[in-house]
């Protein structure tokens, strides 16, 4: 990816950013119900008197088919989940460390859907800055720290 997709993509994720909480907030909610099933079929006893009927004669019980499935179905939603944070948590601290009107703006437009002229009213900049420089600078700044390793400059480098 270049800078340039880079750039498409950040503005991408800074649009998608409250359907990514409502996301969160359903995995959630999704792993306590998917939890309190798992503590209702916890009491539930397995029984190993079946004839095998598989290959191996393994004997599965289909209390533990199930408690089986309820894993994995736990591990995916968790694993959706802690991706879906962690994106978030890429997003917040690239704009908590962007000056006030670099933040503003990303946060108005690509965040909130403001039109430019809602935009112009408050940061109190010219329109043809804010949509021009401003914008260009702001998306170039949010790409590099969201993708570090593909910027032309290291924002991570410490600087004596």
């Amino acid at each position: 990816m270049d800078l340039e997709q880079c750039k498409q993509k950040a503005v991408a994720m800074l649009r998608d950013y409250h359907n990514n909480e409502v996301c969160i907030q359903m995995l959630q909610g999704d792993l306590q119900a998917l939890q309190q099933l798992h503590n209702y079929n916890r009491n539930m006893a397995i029984s190993y008197d079946q004839p095998g009927s598989s290959r191996t004669n393994k004997v599965a019980s289909p209390v533990e088919t199930e408690l089986v499935m309820l894993e994995q179905q736990r591990e995916r939603l968790q694993a959706e989940l802690l991706r879906r944070q962690a994106w978030q948590q890429k997003i917040d601290l690239a704009l908590a460390n962007m000056s006030v009107e670099k933040r503003m703006l990303l946060q108005l437009r690509y965040m909130e859907g403001m039109s430019w002229k809602q935009v112009v009213q408050r940061i109190e900049y010219s329109e043809d800055y804010i949509r021009k420089e401003l914008n260009r600078v702001a998306v170039e700044t949010l790409a590099c720290y969201l993708f570090p390793e593909l910027s032309r400059i290291n924002l991570f480098a410490r600087i004596f």
